[in-house]
């Protein structure tokens, strides 16, 4: 993203000595063509959704995900919705080679939750919004925790079997309704006990969490995007009410959805 022309997009780059940060709000007509990064890279997304397209691979990425790259790989991005936000991060050599051997001494292209890293995207973004004294030393502590919290969920990363591929694809698709195991696992072609085991295994938590996990990030983005009551978010994101909403996303996020609303329309 660093140093690419944007369509009508409005962007702002903030050099640091290890890393570059560039904030960017992107219509929908932006088309990144095939380009390669020569330091490895990531992009938060926290509106919207991004396409990205490597080594024959079509990942969508979106709101409250992160896509990291390693150095060298050849990838096209495309904006998926009317608009895109985003925080792109490159990495000096020097910072890379720091936290290589934490992922085995092999960096690889791997998408991630925010939640999955403790928020700490967000807390990037706050930071950033602060721009103040404070935050110049603060950005470089947590692009460095979240480089180290990355290491642990790429460690459970492998090639997905297809039949995990289903599972997830039909999740993505249910999580606002009632989710039985068994018909994850039909769609899955797995029996229930495959699905069970073998989803926790490779996900590192299982089914229901990973449910609430998408519910609980589908509930931020409307925070964040649409002006409609708590009792609207939790009917249209699979909880049981406001109160199940209230209780589930203040565990997950730490702050209630209220607070979590009132900080979002700060930045």
């Amino acid at each position: 993203m660093l140093g690419l022309r944007l369509d009508d997009g409005c962007i702002v780059q903030r050099p640091f000595e290890a890393f570059g940060l560039t904030e960017a709000a992107l219509p929908g007509t932006n088309v990144l063509p095939a380009h390669m990064h020569d330091r490895a890279h990531l992009f938060m997304v926290f509106g919207g959704r991004v396409v990205d397209v490597a080594n024959g691979e079509r990942q969508e990425v979106k709101a409250g995900e992160l896509l990291f790259h390693p150095p060298g790989i050849v990838h096209e991005n495309h904006v998926d919705t009317s608009c895109a936000e985003l925080v792109v991060v490159e990495l000096a050599p020097a910072l890379t080679a720091a936290y290589m051997p934490l992922y085995g001494e092999r960096w690889r292209t791997a998408r991630l939750t925010f939640e999955s890293v403790h928020d700490v995207p967000e807390q990037i973004r706050a930071e950033l919004a602060a721009g103040d004294h404070a935050s110049e030393r603060i950005l470089p502590a947590l692009i460095e925790q979240l480089l180290a919290l990355g290491s642990r969920v790429a460690a459970g990363l492998g090639p997905r079997p297809e039949w995990l591929r289903r599972a997830v694809a039909f999740l993505s698709g249910a999580y606002t309704g009632s989710v039985a195991m068994s018909d994850v696992a039909r769609y899955a072609g797995v029996s229930v006990s495959r699905l069970s085991h073998g989803f926790a295994e490779a996900m590192g938590r299982p089914v229901g969490a990973y449910v609430r996990e998408l519910r609980v990030q589908a509930a931020a983005r409307s925070l964040r995007e649409c002006d409609v009551t708590l009792a609207e978010i939790a009917l249209a994101t699979g909880f049981a009410d406001q109160s199940h909403l209230s209780r589930v996303f203040r565990k997950a996020k730490g702050v209630t959805p209220m607070e979590y609303r009132r900080r979002a329309s700060l930045r």
